[in-house]
C-alpha cells in the first residue's frame, strides 16, 4: 500500500491515539497465528492523537460499506459473460 494515500492513515487506529496489542502470537519457531479481536488489548488515548476520530470513524465506516463479499460464483460471472 502506498503510504502518500490516505487510506493507510484511515485504516490505523494508533492515529487517533489509540494502541493495539495482541493482535498476533508467535511462539518460538512457529509461524504466527493472529488472534480474534475479543483478545486483542487496546489502550485508548496513549498517545497524541494527529486525525481526528469523528472523520476516522465517518470513513471507516465508508471503506466497510465500499468493501464487496463475493461468493466464488459471484466473483465467476464477469468471467463467463466475456467469454
Amino acid at each position: 500500500m502506498d503510504p502518500r494515500c490516505g487510506w493507510h492513515y484511515l485504516r490505523n487506529e494508533s492515529y487517533i491515539g489509540n494502541l493495539i496489542f495482541n493482535r498476533k502470537s508467535q511462539k518460538l519457531r512457529q509461524a504466527a497465528v493472529k488472534n480474534p479481536p475479543e483478545q486483542w488489548i487496546r489502550s485508548e488515548g496513549c498517545i497524541e492523537p494527529i486525525i481526528d476520530r469523528e472523520v476516522f470513524f465517518s470513513v471507516r465506516k465508508i471503506i466497510e460499506e465500499r468493501r464487496a463479499d463475493l461468493s466464488e460464483e459471484e466473483m465467476l460471472v464477469p468471467v463467463a459473460q466475456s467469454s
